[in-house]
């Protein structure tokens, strides 16, 4: 440290002199050149006044130039065009024009003007100073040699070179004396402060300071503020991390309790709190923050017998939550934590699969049932015509056509669901696949004597063709199937921020308690009408599907006996 605080002192007084040498320079630099500027400004209105420019001013400059600053300067007269009139100087060109020269514009625009830069007529330094006339329109400019400040410099070297090797010699001796009474008691005092660092055992009776004629005291307060510091920061930082698990656990979607082995709650995140409907804060018994019997009976049980256990139950919001409770052994102060896991979405899903398996079963089970009793009696030995077997065999027939349909719409569904679509884009004409749905429809059309309208615009997408067929196909079916004798059907297509597509009809229409779930699976209004028609009971089922998967919007408006109108935008 001492020849820390010796190289320090010994620094700063080499650059402060240093930098009083290098100022002292520059302002003395400036200052000669300013004085030189000065002279120049004087002899060039001198020579302004003594000039006569109707005689030959050739002959004038070189009479009044050596009788200028220096025996080697240079006058030269010039229009204010650039055009040179007279120079001292033999090499000069006369043919090239100056206006283009520093000094010159200065001279143009200010009325005198300075330049330092090598002359290639003179081949060396040229301080150049330019002035306009005051009896015509000429520029008179003066130039005179240059050294600039580099000269100037090395002439004030030695001098300044020489205070600078006095100056160290005497801040060697001071530096060297200051610096030993400085660190000599920082030295103790730091040997005495780092035995609390090491941990000595030797401090039962205290530091040992000794008395120095600095102020020990500032020395001791900064030496215990550092450990002060020290000891706060390692408090900050675990306040943060409590902090950053605090924001961990608040930002979760679960919740998370954490127990002690008296039943109070160490820690309880928002999520938890909200799923049981309380606001409190942690450090109260459990009972406190729920009253459902079976969380609270199993806390126990975790606590004091070890025993885990996962149940659901009904969050104040109405929603489901799969509970896991798990007893904690060791040295924490937790003895068992509670996970709250919203799975409302998952126990739908659950029921809607279970649903949807049974009503599959029973709606296969009906064709399946008529397809082995139809069999049974042509393998049989009773004796039937062959108008009859053929009868029988159409029946099969058909059974079986609606089997294949409703295993098709099944996958349909499913692979809608679950995302699993191989989608191939080609171009379709919706105008076109409206007409060939009709012609397909055509005998249902007439044996109902049905008016068919169609308002649709010539509009081209590029999407998957049967999904769009079969939205379209479900729809005008249904519209057909239940609608009344000599009834109506009007479709529409257009473009109006988006597709629009909206098939009205004049059919039965749909009860008020059923126009909510005609869209969900195996749902039918009039289960007795559906059977004998031969729906599956799947169609606006899988028409809400495709609609969703083209981020697009169903709505239904109905009224019984009067129709029904179905409106789809995406």
């Amino acid at each position: 440290m001492r020849k820390a605080v010796f190289g320090g002192f010994i620094k700063i007084i080499i650059i402060t002199l240093a930098i009083c040498a290098f100022t002292f320079s520059y302002f003395m630099t400036r200052y000669s050149l300013k004085q030189t500027e000065n002279e120049m400004h004087y002899c060039l209105n001198l020579i302004d006044y003594i000039l006569d420019y109707s005689e030959n001013l050739q002959e004038q400059i070189e009479e009044i130039n050596p009788l200028v600053l220096d025996r080697q300067s240079r006058i030269t007269i010039m229009d204010t065009t650039g055009r040179v009139a007279a120079d001292t100087s033999e090499e000069i060109d006369y043919s090239e024009n100056h206006i283009d020269r520093e000094e010159v514009k200065g001279a143009v625009e200010t009325g005198t003007g300075i330049s330092v830069r090598r002359s290639e007529t003179e081949n060396r330094e040229l301080l150049y100073y330019a002035v306009v006339s005051q009896k015509g329109d000429y520029i008179i400019r003066l130039a005179v040699p240059y050294n600039g400040k580099a000269a100037f410099l090395k002439a004030m070297f030695l001098s300044v070179f020489a205070c600078i090797i006095l100056a160290i010699l005497v801040a060697y001796v001071i530096a060297r004396r200051i610096s030993h009474s400085i660190t000599r008691p920082l030295s103790e005092i730091s040997d005495e402060l780092l035995k609390i660092k090491n941990g000595d055992e030797g401090l039962s009776n205290g530091l040992n300071f000794k008395s120095y004629k600095y102020d020990e005291i500032n020395n001791i307060a900064e030496a215990k503020e550092t450990l002060t510091k020290r000891v706060n920061k390692n408090i900050e930082r675990l306040r943060a991390e409590k902090n950053k698990v605090e924001y961990i656990l608040d930002n979760m979607s679960d919740g998370i309790i954490f127990i002690d082995s008296g039943s109070e709650v160490i820690n309880i995140n928002k999520a938890a709190r909200e799923m049981l409907g309380s606001e409190k804060a942690s450090g109260q018994n459990i009972a406190m923050y729920t009253h459902n019997i079976r969380i609270l009976e199993s806390t126990s049980q975790a606590i004091e017998q070890g025993e885990d256990s996962i149940f659901d139950i009904k969050t104040e919001n109405k929603k489901t939550a799969s509970v896991h409770v798990k007893s904690i052994h060791g040295e924490n102060d937790a003895a068992a934590s509670i996970l709250l896991i919203d799975v409302t979405n998952v126990r739908e899903n659950e029921k809607m699969r279970q649903e949807f398996f049974s009503n599959a079963s029973h709606e296969l089970k009906t064709p399946l049932t008529s397809i082995q009793g139809y069999s049974e009696l042509l393998t049989g030995n009773l004796n039937f015509s062959d108008e009859q077997k053929n009868v029988f065999l159409e029946r099969i027939k058909k059974e079986t056509k609606n089997m294949t349909s409703l295993i098709n719409d099944i996958l349909m569904i499913s692979r809608l669901e679950n995302g699993e679509i191989a989608e191939i884009k080609t171009e379709i004409k919706l105008k076109s696949m409206v007409n060939d749905i009709l012609a397909a429809k055509e005998p249902n059309i007439k044996e109902k004597n049905l008016t068919v309208t169609t308002e649709c615009e010539d509009i081209s997408l590029h999407a998957e063709y049967k999904y769009f067929y079969q939205l379209l196909s479900n729809i005008i079916s249904n519209a057909v199937k239940y609608n009344k004798d000599n009834g109506s059907i009007s479709i529409k297509i257009y473009k109006d921020k988006g597709l629009n597509i909206i098939v009205s009809d004049t059919g039965i229409g749909i009860p008020p308690k059923s126009r909510e779930r005609v869209f969900e699976r195996f749902y039918r209004v009039d289960k007795g009408r559906s059977k004998k028609i031969g729906g599956t009971g799947l169609g606006l089922a899988i028409v809400k599907h495709i609609v969703n998967y083209y981020n697009g919007k169903i709505t239904l408006k109905s009224k019984e006996d009067k129709g029904t109108v179905i409106s789809i935008k995406i």
